[in-house]
């Protein structure tokens, strides 16, 4: 046998070494999670995948990889994202091991990702040449892995998870605005000079994301607004912009969609106009919107586009929505909107739906945006868009009964994969146990 021969079985044997010591940290690994099977083959299936994950396993500590393999199981499409792209398994790895010891060193400090500057050493690396749009897709698949890692290893709390989640959609959408705003002012023909860009034009997030409180899978509840200007021209050019936005933001690539877009929370609903001018909106608000219209409002929030145009809505909301005391026609009204939606999905009664069913998401939410309405004329404190902040708020002001106070806990079962939340509306605690479906991923 050759020198070279003796090389070549002797790289033969340390790579099917390597491979055995690898497998044997991922099976102890996988012991350790709340589903040792499933949590094995996802991760075997894993460095089957690809040569570079397997390489990039191997490298792993047994801590990182038992939350891996949490997530793998949890959220099956990370696997799918690890499997398209197995050199974000090396990424993810440092930049756990970077948030672990920046809040190791200052564990009080909050450390949230600048997007901007990882975006554009993104670009330089790995999508220069990229459409800009699949870049931006790609980019935001790739910290969704981040995110719901840095979640199930309880790295950071839930207050945190939603808060990057609605920090990441919120300069997204920014920067699809941007994109599509530049191409569509090219494609202007008729001698009109299209307005530079964001001016004039602001994109107002509610629901979730104007409350901070984006999950994985959340809608994006928008509505649109224009400078007032009797311009034909711009009038087209903002609505297409308007649509450009939406269709941008959700019309699935290689790595998923951006987000799906709601606008039916917009004055008139689906038959009203996409992009109304700002004094057309504030007056059909002041007019004709309805009591549930005003409740919606109260995590209204500027998002992208104009800031000052933006500036000028908030402060009308701020000044709107809590201006007066809400009379009992108003309130009975908002009930009547919440019996409408429980009866639209009722179900039966052995089967839980944790968003709308009975006490659930939906039913928080609404017990406090109705106390919100109540108290929040005289008493400013509780004028907050997140609804875990405004049950503080609520309780602090001593809104809420004794017995209502929703003794809210969400704290992580890391070992169940999921999250519990207790509350306790009337004195009788309830409790919900489900999962992190990261479905979005």
């Amino acid at each position: 046998m050759t020198k070279d021969e003796l090389n070549d079985e002797s790289g033969m044997a340390n790579g099917k070494q390597d491979v055995y010591y690898t497998s044997s940290a991922i099976r102890g690994s996988a012991q350790q999670t709340f589903a040792p099977e499933q949590a094995l083959r996802a991760l075997e299936s894993c460095m089957a995948d690809s040569e570079i994950c397997e390489a990039g396993l191997g490298d792993c500590s047994e801590s990182f990889l038992r939350f891996l393999g949490e997530l793998l199981v949890i959220s099956p499409p990370t696997q799918d994202a690890l499997r398209s792209h197995p050199e974000w398994l090396s990424w993810l790895k440092k930049s756990v091991n970077y948030f672990w010891a920046e809040s190791t060193v200052n564990p009080n400090h909050t450390i949230y990702p600048d997007y901007e500057a990882e975006y554009a050493t993104w670009l330089s690396k790995e999508h220069l040449n990229s459409e800009a749009i699949e870049g931006l897709r790609a980019f935001r698949r790739r910290e969704y892995l981040r995110i719901a890692y840095l979640d199930i290893a309880g790295l950071i709390p839930f207050e945190q998870v939603v808060k990057r989640l609605s920090g990441l959609a919120e300069w997204a959408i920014g920067k699809t605005l941007g994109l599509c705003w530049e191409t569509l002012s090219q494609e202007v023909l008729s001698g009109m000079t299209p307005p530079a860009v964001f001016e004039g034009f602001a994109v107002i997030a509610l629901g979730k994301l104007g409350g901070c409180e984006l999950n994985y899978s959340s809608d994006v509840d928008l509505i649109f607004c224009r400078r007032s200007s009797s311009s034909e021209e711009e009038l087209r050019f903002f609505t297409r912009l308007g649509e450009r936005l939406i269709q941008a933001l959700s019309r699935a690539g290689l790595d998923g969609f951006l987000y799906r877009v709601d606008m039916r929370l917009r004055p008139h609903g689906e038959t009203g106009p996409l992009v109304p001018t700002i004094d057309n909106l504030m007056n059909y608000y002041e007019s004709w919107g309805e009591a549930w219209e005003r409740q919606a409002l109260i995590k209204a929030r500027f998002a992208a586009g104009d800031p000052k145009l933006g500036k000028r809505f908030q402060d009308f909301v701020d000044a709107f929505t809590f201006a007066r005391q809400m009379d009992d026609s108003s309130l009975e009204e908002i009930k009547r909107v919440k019996h409408r939606s429980e009866k639209e999905y009722s179900l039966d009664g052995n089967r839980v739906h944790l968003k709308h069913g009975a006490g659930g998401i939906r039913d928080i939410e609404f017990y406090v945006q109705y106390f919100q309405l109540i108290a929040g004329w005289k008493q400013p404190e509780v004028r907050i868009g997140s609804t875990l902040a405004a049950l503080s708020a609520l309780a602090k002001a001593k809104v809420l009964l004794e017995g209502e106070d929703f003794n809210h806990q969400w704290r992580k079962t890391g070992r169940k994969g999921g999250r519990t939340v207790s509350f306790s509306p009337g004195g009788k605690e309830v409790w919900f146990f489900f999962e992190i479906r990261t479905s979005a991923l």
